[in-house]
């Protein structure tokens, strides 16, 4: 589950940023975030790109899932945080059904 990636590939307690509108991704990225011990911050494509960057700056975040089927919303903006787009996030969804498959087995 998206929990136990976070768990194994978080190196902090910064909150998790979700960027995106009327996903149902963003709520399986919510509860994730809850139960592995993040706190979540929601942002709407509508924010404006430098209140998006300060909101990341302020926060620390390790990871921004971004949601929004906006091509290169994140380009130039220097962010520390990784990027999570939709794409990454399926193959890590993915991984973590094979995972989960596997230890099924023994």
């Amino acid at each position: 589950m998206l929990q136990q990636w976070l768990i194994d590939n978080c190196n902090t307690k910064a909150p998790i940023i979700i960027y995106g509108n009327k996903d149902p991704k963003i709520v399986e990225v919510m509860v994730a975030a809850l139960k592995s011990g993040h706190a979540y911050v929601p942002i709407d494509v509508t924010f404006p790109a430098d209140r998006v960057k300060k909101i990341a700056e302020i926060t620390n975040a390790e990871y921004i899932f971004d949601f929004s089927h906006i091509e290169g919303v994140f380009d130039n903006m220097g962010f520390s945080s990784e990027i999570i787009e939709e794409t990454h996030y399926l193959e890590i969804a993915k991984y973590d059904l094979n995972k989960s498959c596997f230890l099924g087995k023994l």
